[in-house]
Formats: C-alpha cells, sequence, structure tokens
C-alpha cells in the first residue's frame, strides 16, 4: 500500500476509519454548492442532500419520460397484444 494516491484524500491519523480529509470534505461541499447554484436550487437549512438530488431529478426525469414514454408504452403493449393472440390461438 505504498504511496496510494486514494489515500492522499484521507487524513493520515483517520486511514483506518476511513474517514475523508478536511481538504476533501472542503472540495465535495464546493462541488455540491457550485452544481447547486447552475442549477438554481434553493438550499435551505435542513436539506438533506437527498432533498437537493430529489429537486435536480424531478424536471431531467419528466423530460425523460415525455420523450421515450410514448414509445416504451406503445412496445410494451405491442408484445402483450401478440402475446394474447398467440395464447388465445393455442386453445
Amino acid at each position: 500500500m505504498k504511496n496510494d494516491p486514494d489515500l492522499d484524500m484521507v487524513d493520515k491519523d483517520d486511514r483506518e476509519g476511513g474517514i475523508l480529509s478536511t481538504q476533501a470534505t472542503s472540495a465535495i461541499t464546493s462541488a455540491f454548492g457550485a452544481l447547486a447554484r447552475e442549477r438554481d436550487v434553493n438550499l435551505g437549512a435542513g436539506v438533506s442532500l437527498e432533498d437537493l438530488v430529489t429537486q435536480m431529478m424531478k424536471p431531467m426525469l419528466a423530460a425523460w419520460l415525455e420523450e421515450h414514454l410514448p414509445d416504451i408504452v406503445e412496445r410494451v403493449v405491442q408484445q402483450e397484444v401478440e402475446r394474447a393472440a398467440r395464447t388465445g390461438r393455442r386453445r
């Protein structure tokens, strides 16, 4: 485990516990702050990471569903119609 680059982000005293260094924690906090500002997400007191991700994912998921859901539904309905037709022929 000589000169493991992954361990550079962990304080030497905390390596056994796997605690992130102050540098790593600061970088992560800064990155999420920049992401929130870029995406215009409201970060109020007591907002969890889950709340932040949920807020950011809703418009992305809506856009994806808008684009892909009609094709998915059409394909699944067609498969079910074909399955029902095959089952009906066997009776």
